[in-house]
């Protein structure tokens, strides 16, 4: 128990940093609010707070959390993550968005799908400490 709490807080630590710096990257993403990216990034973040309560709720009552839940949770996410890459990758060669749009786009993205592999790494660990069985949530 000591080590999945040891080992979770990095993640938890990594978790609000790449948080802190999705947020710094949505004022040059809100010229976008209105585009099909934001409803992508509107699923990513809804996943990743599903994800979040997913853990909270297993930690607060000592149980196993649902990882296959978690898993699908992380498959929205990643998904959406490669069809925003993709898909600035094409507009930015039509010229439809500046090379500033692209990168904080970009960058809000990935932070966001790093958080869920953060969550994710939490989850491992939580359900080998209850479980004594390793399981990989991808």
């Amino acid at each position: 128990m000591i080590f999945t709490i040891l080992k979770s807080v990095t993640d938890f630590q990594r978790i609000t940093r790449d948080s802190f710096h999705a947020l710094e990257m949505l004022a040059d993403f809100l010229p976008l609010k209105d585009s099909e990216y934001c409803q992508l990034i509107k699923q990513i973040t809804e996943s990743v707070e599903f994800m979040m309560d997913t853990i909270a709720d297993a930690i607060k009552i000592n149980a196993t959390l649902d990882a296959e839940m978690l898993s699908k949770a992380d498959t929205v996410i990643d998904k959406n993550y490669e069809t925003i890459i993709c898909s600035l990758e094409n507009e930015f060669k039509q010229g439809t968005l500046t090379f500033k749009q692209v990168l904080a786009l970009g960058h809000l993205a990935r932070y966001l799908e790093r958080v869920g592999d953060h969550i994710c790494n939490i989850g491992e660990r939580w359900y080998y400490t209850i479980r004594g069985k390793k399981i990989s949530i991808k």
